[in-house]
């Protein structure tokens, strides 16, 4: 699978309000295309896995946080 640069270099690269747009599309399950024809399938769905997985930790830390 091909790497992108880094998730700091593609917030950089789209522009924060973009980011925050997409990291929302990723949450709600929506983004696969949108990520595919902007970025290219690979690095699409590279993306996609880091931003879903960081979208799952921040989720538990809200819940951990919550329960305490």
């Amino acid at each position: 699978m091909v790497r992108a640069a880094g998730t700091h270099s593609a917030v950089v690269a789209m522009g924060c309000d973009t980011w925050r747009w997409l990291k929302k599309k990723v949450e709600e399950r929506e983004a696969w295309r949108v990520l595919e024809l902007v970025l290219g399938c690979r690095c699409g769905v590279w993306l996609f896995e880091n931003v879903r997985v960081e979208a799952v930790r921040q989720n538990r830390k809200r819940q951990k946080i919550g329960s305490d």
